[in-house]
């Protein structure tokens, strides 16, 4: 830029302006060009790294033109050319190693086969690349086998095996590494053969070439094709004669041969038979076959008939067949006709009591069934005994001789006896009596109510006043217009009620003076009001007459008089009734005498 214009290449350049004087004035430019200093650069880097020039990095190999500002201060062309060292592959390292065994290789070990890679400093700065191959050296598997005898051993390895089996040995083999060697023994077993001959009585046997006349055990050895002993042992076992049994049957007056000779008469007959072993007892027993005699009962509907031998009967008969056994003897088969009349079945209807059994029965048949089968003693018999628990209909069949099925039925009522309830009435703690409610559920029932004594107390009574004891107990015999009757007890227990309060600290005088002297003149009854509210003063003579009655007992205080007179010296009763303050009643009786 000169003079507001801008110049890019060599030359002189002119331009006028004022001067200070006011004439032009001529300037001039000249423009050299300063060549570039053109540069070549080389670097070199490892395969992954980077380069840095002139603030920029680089990691690609390759040539790269590059502007950069020269010494004369102009842009310069540098030629950057970029090289790969390429990583150094070491050679392959290849070992064998045996099976469980490791190797050392680079500072680390190795037990597995495979190829293996490390990565080292190469000489021209790059990483180098080094490989391993790792080889096994495969156990040499050998298999041996050996054949013994039964209580034999064979050596292998210095070892020796006397029993049967699959065993694996290591063992050194020519490749340095240990041999897995699978031994397998096997038995030979000794044959056994047993054998049993039989000695008759008298008689010897011969084996191998020996005669035994006792009986026992003979064991003989002899070579086996698989090298081994083989034993024969040979049972000699006594044998008696054998016995054979029959039972032959002929027709009375006829004969029977055996062995060779004719028998005519029943019995037992014995042979001796000879043969090449021991004799044989043949016993015999002959016995008659009976004429075979028979009888049948053929039944027959009323109004139908049965074929018999190729003849129809339809009435009552009786015939004899004559005819012969298997065993060519008579048989006399006698045929009884008998025609069944047509029938019906009825059966009748019952009242019982509850807890009573009735006999049922029916009519027309005996080959019934009863249903249903509960309460009944039997339900295939005629007359079974019913105890059912509550009214109930049993439904009685039979087939008639035409297979048709007959049904009658029997209604069973079972009436329950009268229901009684005894209780008492709420007790006077003030009387000897109480009073015995009766209730029950039949109003035309009869009924006694009996004392726990056995005393007849009452009957057909609906209540009645009973003497107060601790324990009382009632038995009741009620029977209604069925004739069903029931007994059944009642117990009672009376309790006195309590006769003091916690914390009532009651106090009642035991006698009077009642002489106007002033002192002893009142019968006096002291007590905690808090704990104790007295409601009943009731005071009676010997004879159980009423002297005395107060409800205002602190201020209404016996003087010892009766319906304003005085009472005659003696010893009188007092009761006390009242509340306690926690809830309970309170009852007190005592004595007072008065003295005059």
């Amino acid at each position: 830029l000169w003079q507001g214009s801008y110049y890019n290449e060599e030359g002189i350049f002119y331009d006028t302006i004022s001067a200070s004087n006011g004439c032009d004035s001529m300037i001039s430019l000249e423009i050299t060009w300063l060549p570039p200093i053109p540069g070549n650069e080389q670097r070199f880097i490892c395969q992954g790294d980077s380069v840095e020039y002139n603030g920029v990095f680089y990691s690609q190999a390759g040539n790269y033109e590059i502007l950069k500002i020269a010494s004369n201060g102009c842009d310069s062309l540098v030629s950057l050319t970029i090289e790969y060292h390429s990583p150094v592959i070491g050679s392959l390292d290849q070992r064998s190693i045996c099976s469980n065994d490791t190797i050392t290789w680079n500072g680390n070990l190795y037990n597995l086969e495979g190829i293996y890679y490390d990565t080292i400093q190469a000489a021209n700065g790059c990483d180098s690349v080094a490989s391993l191959e790792i080889t096994w050296l495969p156990p040499s598997p050998v298999i041996e086998s050996f054949l013994i005898c039964a209580g034999d051993s064979v050596e292998y390895g210095g070892d020796f095996y006397t029993q049967e089996g699959t065993f694996d040995i290591f063992i050194a083999a020519t490749n340095g590494c240990d041999s897995l060697v699978s031994l397998t023994i096997e038995y030979h077993s000794r044959p056994v053969t047993n054998e049993e001959v039989f000695l008759c009585p008298g008689d010897s046997v011969f084996i191998n070439g020996m005669t035994y006349y006792q009986t026992g055990m003979v064991t003989d050895t002899f070579p086996a094709a698989n090298g081994c002993d083989s034993l024969v042992i040979t049972r000699i076992t006594p044998t008696a004669p054998m016995t054979v049994n029959q039972t032959l049957s002929f027709c009375e007056g006829d004969s029977i041969v055996i062995n060779g000779t004719a028998h005519f008469l029943e019995g037992t007959v014995t042979d001796t038979l000879r043969s090449s072993g021991c004799d044989t007892v043949l016993v015999s027993l002959l016995t008659y076959s009976t004429t075979f005699v028979e009888t049948l009962e053929h039944k027959v509907c009323e109004g139908d008939s049965i074929l018999i031998d190729g003849n129809f009967y339809s009435m009552d008969t009786t015939f004899v067949e004559n005819s012969q056994t298997t065993s060519g003897c008579d048989s006399i088969i006698t045929h009884e006709i008998r025609v069944l009349p047509l029938f019906d079945i009825t059966s009748d209807d019952h009242e019982i009591c509850l807890g009573e059994s009735v006999q049922l029965s029916v009519n027309g048949a005996t080959n019934v069934t009863w249903s249903p089968g509960a309460g009944l003693s039997c339900v295939n018999c005629p007359s079974p005994k019913a105890k059912p628990s509550s009214t109930r209909l049993y439904t009685v069949t039979a087939e008639n001789c035409l297979g048709e099925i007959l049904e009658a039925t029997s209604l069973v009522t079972v009436i329950n006896p009268p229901i009684v309830n005894l209780t008492l009435d709420s007790i006077d703690f003030y009387s000897d009596s109480v009073l015995l409610k009766i209730e029950i559920d039949d109003p035309t029932a009869d009924f006694e109510v009996f004392d726990q004594d056995g005393n007849l107390i009452c009957m057909n009574c609906t209540e009645v006043m009973v003497r107060k004891m601790p324990d009382m107990e009632f038995r009741v015999n009620a029977i209604n217009l069925s004739g069903c009757g029931i007994e059944d007890q009642f117990k009672f227990r009376y309790d006195e009620p309590p006769n003091d309060c916690p914390n009532g600290d009651l106090q009642a005088a035991n006698f009077i003076t009642p002489n106007d002297d002033g002192a002893n003149d009142f019968f006096e009854i002291r007590y905690n009001k808090l704990f104790l509210d007295l409601s009943l003063l009731r005071i009676y003579n010997r004879w159980g007459e009423l002297v005395f009655e107060s409800r205002d007992i602190l201020n209404e205080k016996w003087d010892g008089t009766h319906r304003g007179k005085p009472v005659n010296p003696g010893v009188f009763v007092y009761y006390l009734s009242g509340d306690c303050t926690f809830g309970n009643v309170f009852i007190k009786k005592g004595n007072i005498t008065v003295i005059r």
